[in-house]
């Protein structure tokens, strides 16, 4: 079980279970977004979405009241709801890299948490550890996040975190016989509120 601190006013808003039992929090898919930023040798900017996905987190409430803490947390990314928008080619390219009638998900398994810093009774900044396995390939990340608790009692994890294809086994992706090549590296950004299951 993970033992990260939740300290005062964040933790504790967090946690609506009774004493010494644990809530299980959900990503809103509504209002949850997760975009991949990249680069390419004829275009300085590219996008793509993962227009499903799904994960939760689990807290734990002490008995002293005075914290809580994090027990579990994951997310899975179906390879092929990872959409462009815009461009047919692009989706192409991206699940021929992404190998996705081999490696139909992208997964996060969250560790542990450190440098857990309260910044307010609703803000908070952290680190997430954990494995991010894509492409078949699992490596050990880690993630710094900032954690809001809005007024609507959703609360909010943002962060970025940058990967390059080929600590994950894969090539930069090339299209119309590789006069189009896409840059070496891309930015994952994450923006997920979770609230209680119903």
């Amino acid at each position: 079980m993970l033992r990260t601190t939740l300290t005062c006013g964040l933790g504790l808003l967090l946690v609506t279970t009774a004493l010494g039992q644990t809530a299980t929090y959900e990503f809103d898919p509504d209002s949850s977004k997760i975009w991949i930023d990249g680069t390419s040798n004829n275009t300085p900017h590219w996008t793509v979405y993962a227009t499903e996905f799904d994960g939760s987190v689990t807290l734990n409430m002490e008995s002293d009241h005075a914290h809580a803490t994090v027990e579990a947390a994951n997310l899975t990314v179906p390879t092929k709801m990872i959409k462009s928008r815009k461009s047919g080619i692009m989706d192409r390219v991206m699940y021929d890299a992404l190998d996705v009638n081999t490696h139909k998900e992208v997964t996060f398994v969250l560790e542990s948490v450190s440098d857990f810093e309260a910044a307010s009774a609703t803000t908070a900044t952290l680190t997430a550890h954990g494995n991010l396995t894509l492409g078949g390939q699992t490596n050990a990340v880690a993630i710094p996040l900032e954690a809001e608790l809005r007024d609507d009692g959703m609360v909010v994890f943002a962060g970025v975190h940058t990967l390059v294809l080929k600590d994950y086994g894969m090539k930069a992706p090339t299209a119309m016989f590789g006069s189009l090549r896409t840059g070496p590296q891309v930015t994952v950004n994450a923006e997920l509120h979770i609230g209680p299951m119903q």
